[in-house]
Order: structure tokens, then sequence, then C-alpha cells
């Protein structure tokens, strides 16, 4: 499936879902460098993983890989 523009997730979503999973960050490193609070992250992390879920489906979002923490 094709992606739309307005299927393109935020981009504040792709930074903390990068620095997760990508860079292997932890939630404290990523709000210090982002310039959020700590929870603040935890939010905007579930809001980028409902998100991502809403765009390529539950199948995708519940491979272990996106929740190894």
């Amino acid at each position: 499936r094709q992606m739309c523009i307005r299927d393109r997730p935020k981009e504040t979503h792709y930074k903390v879902l990068f620095a997760k999973y990508i860079e292997d960050k932890t939630f404290d490193t990523i709000a210090d460098e982002m310039g959020y609070s700590w929870r603040q992250i935890i939010r905007i992390h579930g809001a980028a993983l409902s998100e991502f879920e809403r765009i390529y489906g539950k199948d995708f979002v519940s491979l272990n890989v996106i929740f190894d923490t």
C-alpha cells in the first residue's frame, strides 16, 4: 500500500519512534534531547504507535520487534 500525504506521521511521532527503536535510546534520553518531559514522551510514543497501527495495520505493529524494550 502506498502512503498518501495525509498518512504521513507527525514529525514528532517519527522522531520518538526512530530514537526509541532505531537508536535504542531510553525515554529519559529522548525527553532530554527533545526538550519534553518523560511523561510527554510516553504520551507521544503511545500516540505514535496508534498512528503507526492505523496506517500499517495491527499485524505489523504486533511484531515483537516493535514492542521489544
